[in-house]
Protein backbone atom coordinates (compact mmCIF):
# COMPACT_ATOMS: atom_id res chain seq x y z
CA UNK A 1 0.00 0.00 0.00
CA UNK A 2 2.62 2.28 0.39
CA UNK A 3 3.45 2.17 -3.14
CA UNK A 4 0.41 3.00 -4.03
CA UNK A 5 0.45 6.19 -1.98
CA UNK A 6 4.19 6.85 -4.05
CA UNK A 7 2.28 6.67 -7.16
CA UNK A 8 -0.10 8.78 -7.14
CA UNK A 9 0.54 11.18 -4.31
CA UNK A 10 -2.39 13.09 -2.34
CA UNK A 11 -4.80 11.19 -4.44
CA UNK A 12 -5.74 8.26 -2.05
CA UNK A 13 -5.90 10.76 1.07
CA UNK A 14 -8.11 12.96 -1.09
CA UNK A 15 -10.63 10.13 -1.60
CA UNK A 16 -10.78 9.26 1.70
CA UNK A 17 -11.53 12.99 2.81
CA UNK A 18 -14.25 13.16 0.18
CA UNK A 19 -15.47 10.52 1.90
CA UNK A 20 -15.99 11.82 4.93
CA UNK A 21 -17.56 15.37 3.26
CA UNK A 22 -19.79 12.81 1.31
CA UNK A 23 -21.07 11.02 4.34
CA UNK A 24 -21.82 14.35 6.10
CA UNK A 25 -23.49 15.51 3.01
CA UNK A 26 -25.79 12.48 2.55
CA UNK A 27 -24.96 12.45 -0.96
CA UNK A 28 -20.81 10.46 -1.72
CA UNK A 29 -21.32 11.18 -5.58
CA UNK A 30 -22.39 15.14 -5.20
CA UNK A 31 -19.72 15.74 -2.71
CA UNK A 32 -17.05 12.78 -4.49
CA UNK A 33 -17.10 14.34 -8.19
CA UNK A 34 -17.41 17.90 -6.96
CA UNK A 35 -13.97 17.63 -5.53
CA UNK A 36 -12.25 16.47 -8.62
CA UNK A 37 -8.69 16.02 -8.82
CA UNK A 38 -5.52 18.33 -8.87
CA UNK A 39 -4.20 18.13 -11.89
CA UNK A 40 -0.07 17.47 -11.87
CA UNK A 41 2.36 20.04 -13.71
CA UNK A 42 2.26 18.78 -16.89
CA UNK A 43 -1.29 18.71 -17.81
CA UNK A 44 -1.83 22.03 -16.04
CA UNK A 45 0.73 23.57 -19.07
CA UNK A 46 -1.24 21.55 -21.52
CA UNK A 47 -4.87 23.46 -20.32
CA UNK A 48 -3.18 26.64 -20.52
CA UNK A 49 -4.06 26.46 -24.71
CA UNK A 50 -7.28 25.45 -25.91
CA UNK A 51 -5.91 22.76 -28.11
CA UNK A 52 -4.65 21.58 -24.91
CA UNK A 53 -7.78 21.36 -23.52
CA UNK A 54 -9.52 20.20 -26.56
CA UNK A 55 -7.72 17.24 -26.64
CA UNK A 56 -8.38 16.33 -23.30
CA UNK A 57 -11.94 16.52 -23.48
CA UNK A 58 -11.63 14.46 -26.90
CA UNK A 59 -9.43 11.74 -24.60
CA UNK A 60 -11.56 11.05 -21.97
CA UNK A 61 -14.81 11.22 -24.12
CA UNK A 62 -13.54 8.08 -25.67
CA UNK A 63 -12.19 6.77 -22.65
CA UNK A 64 -15.35 7.20 -20.65
CA UNK A 65 -17.66 6.07 -23.22
CA UNK A 66 -15.98 2.67 -22.95
CA UNK A 67 -15.33 2.77 -19.58
CA UNK A 68 -19.50 3.14 -19.28
CA UNK A 69 -19.97 0.54 -21.99
CA UNK A 70 -18.04 -1.96 -19.96
CA UNK A 71 -18.69 -0.67 -16.55
CA UNK A 72 -15.60 -0.98 -15.14
CA UNK A 73 -12.26 0.85 -15.31
CA UNK A 74 -10.35 1.37 -18.46
CA UNK A 75 -7.08 3.12 -18.93
CA UNK A 76 -5.80 4.81 -22.35
CA UNK A 77 -3.36 7.04 -23.77
CA UNK A 78 -4.65 10.32 -23.88
CA UNK A 79 -3.37 12.78 -27.18
CA UNK A 80 -0.85 13.87 -25.88
CA UNK A 81 0.96 10.92 -25.16
CA UNK A 82 -0.15 10.14 -21.20
CA UNK A 83 -1.79 7.22 -19.72
CA UNK A 84 -4.99 8.14 -18.27
CA UNK A 85 -8.31 6.07 -16.24
CA UNK A 86 -11.70 6.25 -16.82
CA UNK A 87 -13.76 4.95 -13.70
CA UNK A 88 -17.27 4.93 -14.28
CA UNK A 89 -19.80 5.46 -11.50
CA UNK A 90 -22.80 3.65 -10.49
CA UNK A 91 -25.32 3.51 -8.30
CA UNK A 92 -26.84 0.32 -8.93
CA UNK A 93 -27.74 0.16 -12.45
CA UNK A 94 -28.02 4.01 -12.91
CA UNK A 95 -24.86 5.28 -14.69
CA UNK A 96 -23.98 8.69 -12.73
CA UNK A 97 -21.01 9.64 -13.84
CA UNK A 98 -16.98 9.04 -14.94
CA UNK A 99 -14.11 9.84 -13.01
CA UNK A 100 -10.58 10.75 -14.34
CA UNK A 101 -7.25 9.49 -12.75
CA UNK A 102 -4.91 11.62 -14.77
CA UNK A 103 -2.02 11.25 -15.78
CA UNK A 104 0.78 8.54 -15.74
CA UNK A 105 3.55 6.99 -17.95
CA UNK A 106 3.59 3.01 -18.14
CA UNK A 107 7.42 3.53 -19.24
CA UNK A 108 10.10 5.54 -18.10
CA UNK A 109 10.14 9.50 -19.69
CA UNK A 110 12.94 9.47 -22.56
CA UNK A 111 13.58 12.31 -25.24
CA UNK A 112 12.51 9.96 -27.78
CA UNK A 113 9.00 9.82 -26.08
CA UNK A 114 9.14 13.72 -25.30
CA UNK A 115 10.19 14.53 -29.27
CA UNK A 116 6.73 12.42 -29.92
CA UNK A 117 5.00 14.88 -27.48
CA UNK A 118 6.63 17.75 -29.41
CA UNK A 119 5.11 16.97 -32.43
CA UNK A 120 1.68 17.06 -31.18
CA UNK A 121 1.61 20.31 -29.27
CA UNK A 122 3.35 22.01 -32.54
CA UNK A 123 1.90 25.69 -33.27
CA UNK A 124 0.16 25.60 -29.13
CA UNK A 125 1.48 28.60 -27.17
CA UNK A 126 3.42 26.57 -24.23
CA UNK A 127 6.78 27.10 -23.21
CA UNK A 128 8.69 23.88 -24.36
CA UNK A 129 11.31 23.74 -21.65
CA UNK A 130 9.18 23.62 -18.90
CA UNK A 131 6.50 21.14 -20.50
CA UNK A 132 9.92 18.80 -20.56
CA UNK A 133 10.49 19.69 -16.70
CA UNK A 134 6.94 18.51 -16.46
CA UNK A 135 7.28 15.48 -18.51
CA UNK A 136 10.02 13.77 -16.75
CA UNK A 137 8.39 14.97 -13.60
CA UNK A 138 5.22 12.56 -14.45
CA UNK A 139 4.86 9.53 -12.26
CA UNK A 140 6.08 6.07 -13.36
CA UNK A 141 3.35 3.50 -13.07
CA UNK A 142 4.32 -0.19 -14.81
CA UNK A 143 1.46 -1.52 -16.96
CA UNK A 144 1.74 -4.71 -14.35
CA UNK A 145 0.96 -2.39 -11.63
CA UNK A 146 -1.63 0.10 -13.25
CA UNK A 147 -3.91 -3.25 -13.90
CA UNK A 148 -3.90 -3.48 -10.08
CA UNK A 149 -4.50 -0.30 -9.15
CA UNK A 150 -7.29 -0.59 -11.56
CA UNK A 151 -9.25 -3.94 -9.47
CA UNK A 152 -8.71 -1.96 -6.40
CA UNK A 153 -9.88 1.12 -7.83
CA UNK A 154 -12.76 -0.67 -9.35
CA UNK A 155 -13.70 -2.48 -5.55
CA UNK A 156 -13.58 1.17 -4.26
CA UNK A 157 -16.13 2.77 -6.34
CA UNK A 158 -18.25 -0.67 -6.42
CA UNK A 159 -18.40 0.01 -2.54
CA UNK A 160 -18.88 3.72 -2.57
CA UNK A 161 -21.95 2.80 -4.94
CA UNK A 162 -23.27 0.22 -2.34
CA UNK A 163 -22.74 3.08 0.53
CA UNK A 164 -24.54 5.24 -1.37
CA UNK A 165 -27.75 3.26 -1.70
CA UNK A 166 -27.23 2.33 2.07
CA UNK A 167 -27.88 6.23 2.37
CA UNK A 168 -30.63 6.35 0.16
CA UNK A 169 -32.70 3.86 2.00
CA UNK A 170 -31.52 4.96 5.68
CA UNK A 171 -34.77 6.79 6.50
CA UNK A 172 -37.02 4.19 5.11
CA UNK A 173 -35.04 1.37 6.90
CA UNK A 174 -34.99 3.47 10.08
CA UNK A 175 -39.31 2.82 10.15
CA UNK A 176 -38.99 -1.14 9.21
CA UNK A 177 -42.66 -3.07 10.16
CA UNK A 178 -41.38 -5.90 12.49
CA UNK A 179 -42.98 -8.16 9.89
CA UNK A 180 -39.66 -6.88 7.70
CA UNK A 181 -37.34 -7.10 10.50
CA UNK A 182 -38.36 -10.78 11.35
CA UNK A 183 -37.67 -11.33 7.57
CA UNK A 184 -34.55 -10.15 7.69
CA UNK A 185 -33.64 -12.59 10.81
CA UNK A 186 -34.66 -15.22 9.31
CA UNK A 187 -32.58 -14.70 5.75
CA UNK A 188 -29.52 -14.07 8.23
CA UNK A 189 -29.95 -17.54 9.64
CA UNK A 190 -30.95 -19.34 7.16
CA UNK A 191 -29.29 -18.13 4.23
CA UNK A 192 -27.18 -21.18 3.49
CA UNK A 193 -30.37 -23.10 3.09
CA UNK A 194 -32.51 -23.43 0.17
CA UNK A 195 -34.88 -20.45 0.96
CA UNK A 196 -37.93 -19.64 -1.22
CA UNK A 197 -39.85 -16.45 -1.55
CA UNK A 198 -42.87 -18.92 -0.25
CA UNK A 199 -41.81 -20.04 2.44
CA UNK A 200 -39.84 -16.26 4.24
CA UNK A 201 -43.42 -15.46 3.17
CA UNK A 202 -44.92 -17.65 5.39
CA UNK A 203 -43.10 -17.14 8.15
CA UNK A 204 -44.58 -13.71 8.26
CA UNK A 205 -48.00 -14.84 8.04
CA UNK A 206 -48.38 -12.86 4.44
CA UNK A 207 -49.49 -13.40 0.98
CA UNK A 208 -46.10 -13.64 -1.38
CA UNK A 209 -47.84 -10.76 -3.15
CA UNK A 210 -48.14 -8.25 -0.05
CA UNK A 211 -45.09 -9.84 1.04
CA UNK A 212 -42.96 -8.85 -1.57
CA UNK A 213 -44.53 -5.23 -1.88
CA UNK A 214 -43.85 -4.34 1.32
CA UNK A 215 -40.20 -5.86 1.74
CA UNK A 216 -39.15 -4.36 -1.51
CA UNK A 217 -40.85 -0.85 0.10
CA UNK A 218 -39.07 -0.77 3.01
CA UNK A 219 -35.80 -2.49 2.12
CA UNK A 220 -34.97 -1.62 -1.43
CA UNK A 221 -34.25 -4.71 -2.22
CA UNK A 222 -36.61 -7.74 -3.68
CA UNK A 223 -36.34 -10.88 -1.56
CA UNK A 224 -34.21 -12.46 -4.12
CA UNK A 225 -31.76 -9.67 -4.33
CA UNK A 226 -31.22 -9.54 -0.75
CA UNK A 227 -30.74 -12.49 0.10
CA UNK A 228 -28.65 -12.91 -2.70
CA UNK A 229 -25.84 -9.65 -1.09
CA UNK A 230 -26.05 -11.45 2.01
CA UNK A 231 -24.52 -14.64 0.92
CA UNK A 232 -22.10 -12.46 -0.93
CA UNK A 233 -21.44 -11.12 2.07
CA UNK A 234 -20.59 -14.09 3.72
CA UNK A 235 -18.92 -15.61 1.08
CA UNK A 236 -16.25 -12.14 0.92
CA UNK A 237 -16.08 -13.00 3.97
CA UNK A 238 -14.59 -16.25 4.08
CA UNK A 239 -12.57 -15.14 1.06
CA UNK A 240 -10.92 -12.89 3.13
CA UNK A 241 -10.47 -14.70 6.31
CA UNK A 242 -9.79 -18.51 5.27
CA UNK A 243 -7.84 -20.66 2.49
CA UNK A 244 -11.03 -22.85 2.10
CA UNK A 245 -11.43 -23.94 -1.34
CA UNK A 246 -14.09 -21.73 -3.44
CA UNK A 247 -16.56 -24.75 -4.35
CA UNK A 248 -16.65 -25.36 -0.61
CA UNK A 249 -17.12 -21.79 0.28
CA UNK A 250 -19.76 -21.81 -2.33
CA UNK A 251 -21.86 -24.61 -0.77
CA UNK A 252 -21.41 -22.90 2.47
CA UNK A 253 -23.50 -19.98 1.24
CA UNK A 254 -26.64 -21.99 -0.12
CA UNK A 255 -24.90 -22.34 -3.55
CA UNK A 256 -24.42 -26.41 -4.62
CA UNK A 257 -23.69 -25.25 -8.49
CA UNK A 258 -19.91 -23.43 -8.17
CA UNK A 259 -20.67 -22.40 -11.82
CA UNK A 260 -24.06 -20.34 -10.52
CA UNK A 261 -21.66 -19.47 -7.16
CA UNK A 262 -19.40 -17.95 -9.73
CA UNK A 263 -22.05 -15.90 -11.65
CA UNK A 264 -24.02 -14.40 -8.92
CA UNK A 265 -20.85 -13.17 -7.58
CA UNK A 266 -19.52 -11.63 -10.18
CA UNK A 267 -22.59 -10.31 -11.39
CA UNK A 268 -22.55 -8.47 -7.90
CA UNK A 269 -18.96 -7.60 -7.40
CA UNK A 270 -17.71 -7.39 -11.00
CA UNK A 271 -14.85 -10.51 -10.57
CA UNK A 272 -14.89 -13.88 -9.73
CA UNK A 273 -14.38 -15.19 -6.33
CA UNK A 274 -10.50 -16.20 -7.18
CA UNK A 275 -9.93 -12.72 -8.37
CA UNK A 276 -11.12 -10.84 -5.34
CA UNK A 277 -9.19 -13.53 -3.06
CA UNK A 278 -6.32 -12.62 -5.86
CA UNK A 279 -6.64 -8.95 -5.22
CA UNK A 280 -6.86 -9.37 -1.32
CA UNK A 281 -3.89 -10.54 -1.07
CA UNK A 282 -1.95 -8.50 -4.07
CA UNK A 283 -3.31 -5.77 -1.90
CA UNK A 284 -2.26 -7.21 1.46
CA UNK A 285 1.62 -8.15 0.37
CA UNK A 286 2.05 -5.18 -1.87
CA UNK A 287 5.38 -3.23 -0.61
Amino acid sequence: MEQLWQDFPGTIAAVFEGMLDAIKSENIYREFVKRGWKLNTFCELMHTAPQGVRGCLVSDAKGGSIARENQGPYYYECQFGLTDIAFPIFIGDRFITNVYFRSCLTAPPSQESFARVKEKVKGMKIDLKKLEDAYFDVSVVPEIRLKEYLKLGHMFFSYLGKAEEILKLGAARAAKSPHVEKVERFIQENYFDDISLDETAKTVNLSIYHFSRTFKKETGFTFIEYLTRTRMDKAKELLSTTDSKITDIGTSVGYDNITHFNRMFKDLEKMSPRDYRSLLKSIVSSP
